[in-house]
């Protein structure tokens, strides 16, 4: 039933984007919210508040908005990559921008 209810919510938000001719992309939602937009770092989500080490404190939903926005022109994660891999690659992301 969940996969179902999904599926139709999914080709009635797509059926109503394209007659309003409004542009849409699918992007890999893994760690979107637990990721900052900021500096791509891995953060902590609590309710409505995400913080970052790095960076400081975000409206959690704001945050993840955002980082949805880059995930759609980032090469690297794509919409197939596992979930493990997306981890992975935003970990080695921040270790690299830690050792510049």
């Amino acid at each position: 039933l969940v996969r179902w209810l999904k599926g139709y919510i999914e080709g009635r938000m797509t059926y109503k984007l394209d007659a309003k001719g409004i542009k849409y992309t699918h992007v890999n939602p893994a760690y979107t919210s637990q990721e900052c937009h900021v500096c791509g770092c891995l953060g902590e989500r609590e309710g409505d508040k995400f913080t970052c080490k790095k960076c400081g404190v975000f409206h959690a939903d704001q945050n993840a908005a955002k980082t949805i926005l880059k995930r759609a022109k980032d090469k690297d994660i794509t919409l197939h990559t596992p979930y493990k891999k997306v981890k992975e690659i935003i970990e080695k992301r921040s270790s690299s921008k830690k050792a510049s």
